[in-house]
Formats: C-alpha cells, structure tokens, sequence
C-alpha cells in the first residue's frame, strides 16, 4: 500500500499540470490509425443497412425529420422502432457523410476512425488534468487507444453513436477540468463548450446521461488528490451544486425533446424480444444476479480480450431466472462484487484514490446500459463498453503512475507490463478487425467462440445462404452447396438451443424450397406461422412463402385454406390476404378477380418495413402479369416504371420488365433491362434464366437451349427446367423437320418435364399438360391421356385444354364413351369452342348428337373445311370416300395438310398409287411432328407402297408410323396385315 509521506494539505491551489507530450499524442494518433487503416475497406455489415444504406431519412438529411423521429424511424421495422431509441445527431451524422461522400462504407469507417482518434486525444487530456500524471495520463490514453473491446464501436459503423457520445461525454469533461485558474470569460466559454459537448452526447447515445454523476467524482479526486478530506470534498461539491444543477438542466431539456419526439422518455421493454435480450422479460429482483455477473463478464473481457463477440443475445450467456446465479453465474458474480468493493476501498484510501474514481467510472458509466433500472436492446454489447472501458484504463493508469512512485524498478516493471498490455492488445484488435471484412466471418467468429448465440448462429446462416446464392449466379457449384450445407447446421444449431424461434423454421423451409424439396418447405413454413406471435415482421413473409409453395405442389385448395387460417383474426396481415387471393386468382386463370384483388392489396397503407415493401413490389409484379394476360401491356408497363421509380433498387422488378418486353416481342429493350437489374445484383434470382429466354426470344433457339443446360448443370432443381422442356417440344414440332432430330428434341422434352414434375413443382398443371402433348407427339396416347387427366384434374386453366386433348386422343384410340366424357366436359367449361364441339361430333354415337355437335362447332365459328374433315374422324363416317370428297369440296383451293392427306387417301382408294405418295410427302411438310396426321402420313406411304408391290418401302415407312403412332389402332393393325403378306 502506497501513502504519501508529506503532511496533507488542504490548500486549494492546484499544482502546475504536467506539460502535454507530444510524443504521447503522436503516438496515440498513430496506433489509432495504424490499427484500424486496414478495416477502412470493410463494406457495410448488419445494422448498418437499415441504419444507414437503406434508411430514406438518411438519404433526405431533413433536419426537422431527423430531430422529430427515433433512431429507428427510417428502418422500415416496426419492430425496432418500437424499441424507443432516440439519437438524432447520429443519425445526422450519417445524413452528413452521405451528403458528402455518398452511401459509401469507406468515408463512413473514416469518420469512425477520426472520432476515434479524437476520442484518445481526449482521454489523454482528462486523465492528465485528473491525475496530474504524464505517465497514469500517458498509459490510460494508449491502452485506450489500442484496446480490443473498441473494435465494434470504430469498425463496425452502426457504432458510431457510442463514438459520439464518448466524445461528447469526454469534450465535456475535459472542458470542465480545463476551467481551473481561467480567467471569468475563458471560464464562462468552457462552461459554454461543456455543456453542449454534454448536449450532444445526449443527442448521440443516452448513455451520456452519467457525465454529472462522473464531474462530482472526478471533483472529489482532485480535492482529495490535493489533500482534502472526503468531508470537506463533499461541502465543495454542495458550495458548486448550481453548476452541476446546469448538467442536471441539460438532461431535462434533453429528455423534453426526446419526448415530444418519441412519446417516451426511455426504452420499451415490451418491444426488446427475448432473442435479443433475455433479461427484458424478468422482474427487478430475478435479473439482479444476471446483470451482476454480466458486469462481472464485462470486466473479464476488458481485462483479458481474448474470445469476443458482435452478439452476447439468446442463449451466448447463461441466464438465470432464479435469485442466485447458477453455474459460472457465481464466478463472474464475484468478479463484480471484489472489484465494485476494492474500488470503493480505495476511494477511503490516501494515494489510492485516483483508482477507486477509475473504478467507480466504469461503474457509474455502466448503469444505464447495465439492464438494471432500464432495459436496453441487448444484454451485453462491446460496443457499449467503449466509454465505461475508460475506467479499466485510468485504472491501469493509477496502478502505473504508483509504480513509479514507488521506485525505479518497480516503474521499469509496469512500464514493461504496459508494453506487453498494448501490443497484446494491437494485435488482438487487428486480428479483431479481420472478422470484419465481412457479414459472415463476423458471425462465423462469433458462433466459433459463442456457439450457444442464437442469433447469431441464426445470422451466420442468413449470410451463408446468400453467399449461396452468389456463388450459383457465379457458376460455383462446389462452393454453393458447401454455403447451403453451412447454413441448415446453423439454423438448425438455432433449433437446437430454442425450438420455438420462428425465424429458424422459416430460415429452414427457405432452404427446402431452394433445394425444391417443397413438401418440407411448407411444413416448415407452418410451423413458424403456428410459432410466431400476431405481431412478429416476419409472418407476413412466411405467409406468403407458404402459399406460393402450396401453388407450386398444385393444392390451390389447401393454400387458399392456409392463407385463411393464417390471415383471420390478424388484421396486420390484411395485405397479404388481399394480395394472395390475387395471386390465387391469378393461378386458377380469373385474371379480372385478380387484378381486383391485387388492386385493392396495394391500396391499403401501413408502414413499409423491408419486407412488406418486398411483398408489395411482388404484388405488383402480379398485377402488371395479371394486366399483361387482359391485354393491358402499357398499364403493366406503366405499373412496373412506378415501382422502379420507388424503389429504382428492386433489380426483380427490372427483371419483370425484362419479361414484360420480351411477352411483347421486344428482346432488344428485354435484354437491356436485364442488363440492368444485373448490374444492381448480380445473384437476382432469375437472371441466368431469363438470359436464356432472350437468347431464345432473339431467333438463338440452339444457344439459349445450350445456356440453360448449364444452369441446369449448376442448379439442377431449376425452373429454368421447364422452359427447357418447352423449347425442345417447339423444335421437336416443326413443320418439315427432321424427324430424327424432332424426336431427340422431343425425348429431351419428356425427360425435363418428367424430371421438373418429380422434384420441383408436381402440382404444375402447364407441365402436366405439356408433357402430355410431349407423350402424344411421341405416340404414347395412353401415357398422354393420363396426363391431361392429371392436369385437368387440377382445375384452374388447363382444365378446358387438357379434357379436350385426352377427348381427342381417346377418338383415335377409339374408345368413343371416354371420348365423349372428357369432350363433354370440355364443351362444359367451354361451349363457344368450335374445336371440342368438332370432336364431340366426331366421337358421338346416334347421328342426332352428330348432327347437333357440328351445328354447335358451326355456331362457334368452324368452317365447312373443318366439319368436313371431323366427319373424315368420325368412327360412324359412313362412306368415307363420300367424307372425303367432301374435304375437297371444301377446301376451295386451301393448301392445308387435312386437304393434301384427303388427297392422297383418295388417290389411294383410286389405285393412284404414285399421286398418293406425292400428296402424302407434300403434307408431311406442313404437319406437325409426331402429331396423330403426321403418323397418319405415313400409314398412307406404306399403304401406297404396298398397293405397288414396293414392300420393303412399305415396312419402312410402316417403322415410321408404328415410331411415331405406337398405340394407333390403324397402325397396329396395318403393321399386322403387312407382316402377315
């Protein structure tokens, strides 16, 4: 123990301060920028996007605004600005920097480190006049400059508001100590400057709010350090109460403010989630020993820096709900108490005095942060110990200057200790400013020495899957299903510490769907929509998730159920109801009951919160759909450049007008806005396929094919998949092809389509009925029939489609009652189709329903030509030639296949075996490959080369029409005949 051995003295007069050292100060600027310089180019991580990237109040620098709005008012977030936060001259600074340097991480991490720097210089001044040492000044400045802990409040930008405050707190104190032996006017200018410096730490962080608390102190120590005692300290303290009652003064103005602005004059525990902090839910007396030892942990971590963390939250440290800790409760609980008892031990101490304040510092500093009294946003954050960790330093200041009081060895050995502290604690702090560089090895770091942190490890897999999903725009397969694969272990992990956090589930089902395996994706999505509470952000999403994952499996009904369910009795999901019984609308092909619907979403306000703006916008891009199937394509053009000039950030929308254009026959004006929406995410999910629809909408039918292989090659569970398989039914369908290659195209179709119904979306009803037009061109009528059934069985628009074609397929298998049934529906749904009532008549059984089903196709608009060419079909023709003949009369000199196959057929009958076989070459030309006439054709050329005693060429070309049409009955039967001659 160390006293002092002169007399004490009572006189008042202060010592002369040791002189400023420039050494000091240069030092304390270069290690500042010298171990920071490097996290300058970090990019923007976490907070810093609904703080500063995408708040609108930034970008407008509204004086007004920002003054009358809490810290989280241009969040978009209910849900924080709900929390109460009020510090207008932070988010002024960052309206000011984005004024001058734009939305640029660099210039923002500058200012951060310039407040730093100003921050050190200002320790370095207090503790100087506070301690009246250049050594305890010296040590406490430098080992504040290079301390660890800081790293989250210089590096990370949204910490800039404990920057602010620290400076505010510091320039205010500095300017009070500074007052001694001036003159009445400089005095009066540095009362001036001290209190607005106190004013505008208020304004940047509430926690500024201790400065008086700490300037009592603070006076205490320098009257004691002169040789007054604690008695006579005290009777100062009360002759000087006015001009502490001017501080005192200050924070009332400041809470006025806060108030008329807010409605609050603090935080709302009821709005802080457990996640986020989970004391905010225990009474006074059940979270007393958590925040003593969460004091105790805090001290721990300024003195050895070694494992630290962006997020201490649920359930990184042990909380206990009973009234003792539990656990390693008790030892962090005892750290607090031996150090809170050894400062206040010193304080009655001579010589020690100056440690007990530094002590009493970090203490003082600590309460309003410290959820004791008031509930803030976290339960333990570094960035918040920027300005209490001052007392651990001063600490080792005193400790420092004592030693060499003491004597020179002594001196030499905490001398000695203070360079091992610093350069420890630089190297820490560099290290420490790596985990930086981006949103994923920040988490990452934090769940490798914290993997208890809920949301941290719950963020750790929000960054993996969008690195994901960059690495699949790259083309890099590997390092995307690793990313993927990294993401499910962690949201899981999430499951593991709490299986009732929402987000987790909702997290996991995102990434079944990603993986297209839809069936867990909504079962997933359930169970965060049955977990989350009626006024969670993120429902809105999972409820709309949900419903576009129940469309995709094809259970419109059990989606539109779903979406009741989740929508009644939550009247903040209004929106999501209107707009999803649009898109429901939409999907069943009642475009005007849609455009209803989504017209009515988009007219109801609210505030838009990210998610909600993105919904928005994805309801839009429904409606401009809606509007482009009506016919409307300059109102969908119209709604779309609205959106872009809303929210000119929003590259989906770009894409949708991409798409627009290219509907409208436009890839030109498509492609180049495409280019754009590339250029403001280059991940936009849709982008590489899009790029191969233009490929494809430009005249490039081979390359486009060849681009959407390689996604495919990257993706395998891609929607691209299906236009795939559409391309290759179009090629494989010309007119005139060659049918070799129209049959690879064609298999090709059939294996895309099969795999797209198997793994992405089964209950696509487009792509059941498009692959039964695949089955059908191939020859397989049953395996086609099937799938119209399938198709139609879904309802929405492909039902009429779907009934008619299996109607047809079963007239030329001939089972005419299953004919009739399907075309009987068909006609149902659609009694103004010529073409359903043609083939009704074509498989009718009585020659009064004959004769009524083509007066019908007749009403509806068919012509004499296609009457006449059903009654060629029709399974009770009568006399065919007669039929035949009456396709001829028909056709007026029309160049249409049905006439050139009517052509040969009676060429055929008329032994003109060589007119037969041109006229039946002449309407392989025009038809469509693999379709029924197609194989027909070539029943005619076999028949026609058998009747000419050509039997070679009859059995090939009868292998043509058995390849094309193996389930027709006239080829079986002809290939029967033949073989038997």
């Amino acid at each position: 123990m160390v006293t002092t051995t002169s007399p004490p003295s009572t006189d008042s007069t202060p010592r002369p301060l040791p002189p400023i050292s420039p050494w000091v100060l240069l030092t304390i600027i270069g290690l500042s920028i010298g171990l920071y310089a490097a996290s300058v180019s970090h990019p923007f991580v976490f907070d810093d996007l609904p703080a500063i990237v995408d708040n609108p109040i930034v970008e407008r620098c509204d004086l007004d605004e920002i003054f009358s709005t809490g810290y989280w008012a241009g969040s978009g977030s209910p849900g924080l600005e709900q929390q109460k936060l009020y510090r207008p001259l932070t988010i002024l600074s960052f309206a000011v920097t984005a004024r001058l340097a734009g939305i640029d991480a660099r210039a923002f991490r500058l200012v951060n480190l310039a407040l730093h720097v100003f921050a050190c210089m200002l320790v370095y001044l207090v503790a100087r006049r506070l301690f009246a040492s250049p050594v305890g000044a010296g040590v406490a400045a430098i080992l504040f400059a290079a301390h660890p802990i800081h790293t989250e409040a210089v590096t990370y930008i949204s910490g800039r508001a404990d920057l602010l405050a620290a400076v505010g707190f510091l320039a205010a104190w500095w300017a009070h100590l500074a007052k001694e032996r001036q003159s009445l006017p400089v005095q009066s200018a540095l009362l001036v400057l001290s209190l607005f410096a106190f004013a505008a730490g208020l304004l940047s962080k509430e926690m500024a709010i201790t400065l008086p608390a700490v300037l009592i102190l603070g006076d205490c120590q320098r009257w004691i350090r002169r040789g007054a005692s604690w008695s006579e300290a005290a009777r100062r303290v009360g002759r000087r109460a006015g001009l502490y009652a001017l501080y005192v003064g200050v924070i009332i103005a400041v809470l006025g403010l806060r108030w008329q602005a807010i409605g609050a004059l603090a935080p709302d525990p009821s709005a802080i989630p457990r996640l986020d902090n989970p004391l905010a839910s225990l009474g006074f007396f059940e979270r007393l020993d958590d925040v003593l030892a969460i004091l105790g942990r805090e001290i721990g971590l300024l003195v050895y820096p070694r494992f630290l963390s962006v997020d201490y939250s649920f359930d990184a440290l042990p909380v206990s709900t009973d009234l003792l800790p539990s656990g390693e409760g008790w030892l962090w609980l005892t750290v607090c108490l031996v150090t809170f008892l050894a400062g206040v031990a010193a304080l009655f101490v001579r010589g020690w005095t100056g440690f007990g304040v530094s002590v009493a510092f970090f203490f003082l500093t600590m309460l309003p942060v410290s959820n004791l009294f008031v509930i803030i946003g976290t339960n333990l954050g570094e960035r918040i110990l920027y300005l209490p960790s001052l007392g651990i330093c001063l600490a080792f200041g005193t400790l420092a200057r004592a030693a060499w009081r003491t004597g020179f060895v002594s001196g030499v050995v905490a001398t000695s200790l203070s360079i091992i502290l610093v350069v420890s604690g630089a190297i820490r702090t560099v290290e420490r400013n790596r985990d930086y560089s981006s949103p994923q090895t920040l988490f990452g770091s934090t769940t490798r020495d914290y993997p208890n942190a809920a949301r941290a490890q719950f963020n750790f897999g929000r960054y993996a899957s969008e690195s994901a999903r960059e690495a699949q725009a790259e083309g890099d397969t590997e390092r995307a299903t690793s990313e993927l694969e990294a993401a499910h272990r962690a949201f899981e992990r999430v499951l593991e510490i709490d299986p009732s956090i929402p987000d987790a589930h909702w997290a996991l089902g995102n990434l079944a769907r990603q993986r297209r395996d839809l069936e867990q994706a909504r079962e997933r999505y359930r169970q965060a929509i049955r977990l989350a509470p009626p006024e969670a952000e993120l429902l809105s999403e999972v409820v709309w998730a949900s419903l576009e994952v129940s469309l995709a499996l094809g259970q419109s009904e059990a989606a539109a159920e779903d979406l009741r369910l989740a929508t009644t009795e939550r009247p903040q999901l209004a929106f999501v109801r209107a707009a999803g019984e649009g898109l429901l609308a939409l999907e069943s092909g009642d475009r005007p009951l849609a455009i209803a619907r989504l017209e009515s979403a988009l007219a109801i306000d609210g505030p838009l919160s990210p998610a909600r703006s993105a919904l928005r916008l994805a309801a839009i891009r429904l409606l401009a759909r809606a509007y482009e199937g009506e016919g409307r394509r300059d109102d969908a053009r119209r709604l779309l450049r609205q959106a872009v000039q809303n929210h000119p950030h929003a590259a989906e929308t770009h894409l949708a007008l991409a798409e627009l254009s290219l509907g409208s026959g436009d890839p030109s004006r498509a492609a180049a806005e495409m280019a754009f929406a590339r250029s403001l995410d280059p991940g936009v999910q849709g982008l590489p396929a899009l790029e191969a629809r233009i490929l494809w909408g430009s005249g490039h039918p081979r390359d486009a094919i060849a681009a959407a292989e390689k996604i495919l090659l990257n993706s395998p569970r891609n929607a691209i998949r299906f236009h795939l398989a559409n391309w290759h039914l179009q090629l494989g369908s010309i007119p005139a092809a060659d049918p070799d290659e129209s049959r690879v195209d064609l298999e090709a179709a059939r294996r895309h389509l099969e795999a797209y119904l198997g793994d992405e979306a089964p209950g696509d009803r487009r792509a059941r009925f498009n692959l039964g037009v695949v089955l059908e061109r191939l020859g397989q009528w049953r395996a086609a029939v099937e799938s119209y059934r399938a198709a139609a069985a879904s309802g929405g628009r492909s039902e009429f489609r779907a009934r008619a074609s299996a109607g047809e397929l079963l007239l030329h298998l001939g089972d005419l009652p299953g004919a009739q049934d399907e075309l009987l529906h068909a006609t149902t749904l659609r009694p103004d189709h010529a073409p359903a009532w043609l083939a009704r008549g074509s498989s009718a059984s009585t020659d009064a329903e004959r004769e009524t089903s083509w007066r019908r196709a007749r009403e509806a608009g068919a012509s004499e030509l296609d009457i006449a060419w059903a009654r060629v079909l029709s399974a009770k023709a009568g006399d065919r030639t007669a039929a035949l003949q009456a396709v001829l009369d028909a056709s007026l000199g029309t160049e249409d296949a049905r006439v050139i196959l009517a052509e040969a057929e009676l060429a055929l009958l008329q032994r003109d075996f060589a007119s037969a076989r041109t006229a039946a070459r002449r309407a392989q030309e025009q038809l469509v490959v693999g379709g029924p006439e197609y194989g027909a054709s070539w029943l005619l050329l076999s028949r026609a080369s058998a009747a000419a005693e050509d039997f070679a060429s009859a059995r090939e070309e009868a292998q043509q029409a058995f390849r094309w049409l193996p389930e027709s009955p006239k080829v079986l039967s002809w290939s029967e005949e033949l073989e038997s001659r």
